[in-house]
């Protein structure tokens, strides 16, 4: 007797919905009890006469018997059907590999689909929104469809929000590829610090590494207002009723007098802009100010140290070496000290303590001077974006990131402390029909339909009446025909629907022929496409007459596929579509049938 079917050892989960796990545990199961050749091999012919039966043939027979009866106590009940309508374990096998490939095609679709459309969650943070992305790339790989690490990690930069941006082109613009485990480091790192300093969101990207020199757009109330000329609330300066007396007494020079009896200069007095702030040099300024100690600071990108206003927060190194600082309304203010001030700087709760070098004590400014040049000595960088300033602690990090390299426009500051631009006048194309043209030649240039200027010059001799003056006629250099331009413009192309559907709510059919006729001899196939995912059977058919039965299966099939109801089947009304028996099984079903657009 045989021994096949007697096992032992550990019992494994049946058949549901992992293919592949229960695959790999069975194979092992059969070759175990040595009943996989039988899932491998077909049945052997038979070399004995009838009346004398063949021991091989009867061995492969008890061995399909045992692996056949494995096989169907392995699945659940929702796959038993397949496997109990067939005779050998070989055809078990095989209808249960065709039906779980179907249904990987249309989840690697949805994977893939959500892949490409990784965007990470408001209230998401990075660990969830990187551990979304690996689970998503593990179940890839299960499938056969492996993702490499820096086709993850760009596809989880891509799905960053904006305040990522400077982080983001940092690590794209990388020479070498990127891997995953750097990557969430260095996102995990820019997250903690914006979180710092009782911060309620994430800052992200470069934002959570610089101090945010722009107050945040939020509404504001009529009684926080505080007005720069008399310092009350409840209105703005430009509402300011001592401004605009004093305006009419003729106080508006720059060292007009303030409520308060001090030399101040108005509501722009913080805003001073020095030339320079080096000891025995010239310095300009808008005004001197009043106040000593105030805790305003403005960018300057001319001043080549930093000054203090007041001595809060600063700390004294050096006492003041008798040099002055010239104002641009002709008073000299005095350095009273060299050395350093510390200041909470950033928007919103987000503070953050910046210590600045280089800095001088000079009392008679109203606001703090930040220098552009002080921070860009010490290895920083200054980067104005939208209404924003961000001052970065790594100035390098901007140039290795590569993005200055794409910058258009370049200068470099010359010996006057400018900015200068070095550029080239470019001349105005003699081929550019665009131009405006001088004279009486614009005339005829409207007349000819805004021909080009060269070809009118020419039709001069070809044309009675016309003056010859157009053929000695000259562009106007910076002017624009504006019909010839808007002539040229294109229509904007109309958006695309963004109409989706849900898995199984709408399938497409049609039948294709008649075609050369195939050695199985189909002349025609049909076509059946599941909107939502795009998956497409095709069944290769002998006459129109079979597509009823064709459709009805795969309806079946897709339905057993996807768990889902199929509720609208649409095709073009071909005789073979709406047979009678096709409409009841419609209504038995509960699918409504559609025709597309003639």
């Amino acid at each position: 007797m045989s021994d096949f079917g007697r096992s032992g050892g550990p019992r494994f989960a049946q058949l549901d919905d992992n293919y592949k796990v229960w695959a790999a545990y069975q194979r092992a199961q059969l070759k175990k009890e040595k009943l996989w050749a039988a899932v491998v091999t077909d049945r052997p012919a038979s070399t004995s006469d009838d009346k004398k039966s063949d021991p091989v043939v009867e061995a492969w027979d008890a061995m399909n018997e045992a692996a056949l009866a494995t096989i169907q106590m392995s699945v659940k009940p929702v796959h038993l059907n397949a496997v109990t309508s067939v005779d050998t374990a070989k055809e078990a096998w095989d209808a249960l590999k065709v039906m779980f490939d179907a249904r990987d095609n249309a989840q690697l679709l949805r994977l893939m689909d959500e892949l490409s459309s990784l965007k990470k969650g408001g209230d998401e943070n990075i660990i969830k929104f990187t551990s979304r992305a690996k689970m998503i790339r593990d179940e890839l790989a299960m499938l056969g469809n492996p993702v490499d690490d820096n086709t993850l990690a760009l596809r989880v930069l891509s799905g960053l929000p904006a305040e990522y941006g400077m982080l983001r082109t940092v690590l794209e613009n990388k020479d070498r590829k990127l891997v995953m485990s750097d990557v969430t480091t260095k996102l995990l790192q820019v997250e903690q610090r914006g979180q710092t300093g009782g911060a309620s969101k994430p800052a992200g990207g470069v934002k959570s590494q610089a101090v945010a020199a722009a107050a945040a757009k939020k509404p504001w109330a009529k009684k926080d207002v505080v007005c720069f000329c008399c310092d009350k609330k409840g209105h703005m300066q430009r509402q300011c009723h001592k401004k605009k007396a004093d305006e009419a007494k003729g106080w508006k020079k720059p060292g007009g007098g303030r409520r308060d009896g001090g030399e101040g200069g108005g509501p722009h007095a913080g805003a001073a802009r020095a030339y320079t702030a080096s000891a025995g040099q010239a310095v300009s300024s808008k005004a001197q100010g009043s106040k000593s100690g105030s805790s305003t600071g403005v960018l300057d990108s001319g001043a080549t140290s930093h000054m203090a206003a007041g001595d809060k927060g600063f700390s004294v190194k050096s006492a003041g070496s008798g040099a002055e600082v010239t104002l641009a309304n002709g008073d000299k203010v005095p350095i009273k000290g060299h050395g350093h001030v510390s200041m909470d700087v950033g928007k919103g709760r987000t503070q953050k303590r910046m210590v600045l070098d280089e800095a001088m004590l000079v009392p008679g400014l109203t606001s703090n001077l930040l220098s552009v040049r002080a921070v860009d000595r010490h290895g920083g960088a200054v980067v104005f974006v939208g209404d924003a300033c961000y001052i970065l602690n790594d100035g390098d990090a901007v140039w290795s990131s590569g993005v200055l390299a794409k910058a258009s426009v370049v200068a470099k500051v010359n010996n006057m402390e400018q900015y200068a631009l070095q550029v080239t006048p470019v001349k105005v194309s003699a081929n550019a029909a665009s131009t405006r043209i001088a004279g009486e030649a614009e005339l005829w240039h409207r007349r000819f339909n805004h021909l080009g200027f060269e070809i009118l010059k020419r039709a001069v001799k070809m044309v009675n009446g016309m003056p010859s003056t157009v053929a000695d006629a000259k562009r106007l250099a910076g002017t624009v025909c504006v019909p010839f331009v808007d002539g040229k413009m294109a229509q904007a192309p109309h958006p695309r629907s963004s109409t989706k559907t849900t898995k199984c709510e709408l399938v497409h059919t049609d039948v294709c022929g008649p075609l050369t006729e195939s050695l199985g001899g189909s002349s025609y196939f049909v076509t059946v496409l599941e909107d939502s995912t795009g998956f497409i059977t095709e069944t290769p058919i002998k006459t129109k007459a079979m597509s009823p039965d064709v459709l009805k299966t795969r309806i079946k099939q897709l339905e057993t596929l996807t768990e889902h109801k199929v509720k609208l089947v649409r095709h073009d009304g071909a005789k073979e579509y709406v047979t009678n028996d096709l409409k009841a099984w419609y209504d038995d079903k509960g699918i409504t049938p559609e025709l597309t657009a003639p």
